[in-house]
């Protein structure tokens, strides 16, 4: 009897053994897939930003010399390249007028630096970064900075709402009044 129960702990040791190998190949299969999932969404971003900065380009090498300025930008600002890719792209398309001619990829480049910077000195997390960049670039798109915009930037950007008032030399009081009118352009 003893023998039949060796036995068959022997047998059941050697059935988990394999039950194991075959969960390690599993788990490795899907770590696999998950690694080449991360890597094909890492693929589509890269593909999707290179295809925004070719929008505002107009050639393989001015393409290239946006993605260098780009990537120093980011770096200077601690900032993402992709998202720094996408908000200059986007401001350069929509607010063309500010935007425009032959230094507007640059210009763009270095407000969204400057805006990015000034976002994360203020202590603005994401989504605030996120509403500010998006209220600025439709003011921009508008050329004016009013309502809804105008409090989104007091509220999510302070510095850069200090900046429109020192340029402008009036109390943040009188930009709301100003914005309210429409004369913040």
């Amino acid at each position: 009897k003893q023998k039949h129960d060796n036995d068959t702990l022997g047998d059941t040791a050697a059935k988990a053994q394999r039950a194991n190998s075959s969960l390690k190949t599993l788990l490795g299969t899907v770590a696999s897939l998950a690694a080449m999932k991360k890597g094909m969404d890492l693929t589509d971003t890269y593909t999707n930003t290179n295809a925004r900065l070719g929008m505002i380009t107009q050639s393989p090498e001015e393409q290239a010399a946006l993605r260098q300025d780009v990537f120093a930008a980011a770096n200077r600002s601690r900032g993402d390249y992709t998202e720094m890719a996408n908000a200059a792209s986007k401001l350069r398309m929509l607010a063309s007028d500010t935007f425009g001619g032959a230094t507007g990829n640059q210009e763009a480049v270095a407000f969204t630096e400057l805006l990015t910077k000034s976002l994360k000195v203020s202590g603005a997390g994401t989504a605030e970064q996120n509403s500010a960049f998006l209220q600025l670039t439709q003011a921009m798109t508008s050329g004016r900075l009013q309502g809804d915009e105008f409090r989104s930037v007091m509220e999510n950007a302070p510095m850069v709402a200090d900046a429109i008032a020192k340029y402008m030399g009036k109390s943040k009081a009188e930009l709301r009044e100003l914005s309210s009118e429409g004369l913040i352009t």
